[in-house]
């Protein structure tokens, strides 16, 4: 549970409870690891993946939406700036 909430920037708690709300809606499965029983093992449900899967769907959707119609010249500008985004959300979320 500490890896989630550090990765997210958020208490123990905070992530505890939101993977508390999770399990209750039957989109994520808890357990313990065999060796540390310290250790709990979050993993997404089938139905959690369903939504994840759809959600990714319709983002690809939308993406196409947005560079339906530009240049070579401006995808690859898109394609520039995408990297730049991508590379500045990381450094936010796991600072080097």
């Amino acid at each position: 549970m500490s890896f989630i909430a550090s990765s997210l920037g958020i208490t123990l708690s905070t992530a505890t409870g939101i993977v508390d709300n999770l399990v209750k809606k039957e989109l994520v499965v808890r357990g313990a690891d065999s060796e540390d029983r310290r250790l709990v093992i979050c993993a997404l449900s089938s139905q959690g993946q369903e939504i994840i899967n759809r959600m990714w769907e319709l983002g690809q959707l939308q993406m196409e939406k947005l560079l339906d119609g530009l240049s070579l010249e401006e995808l690859g500008k898109s394609h520039e700036i995408a990297e730049i985004l991508l590379h500045n959300v990381r450094s936010k979320v796991n600072p080097v």
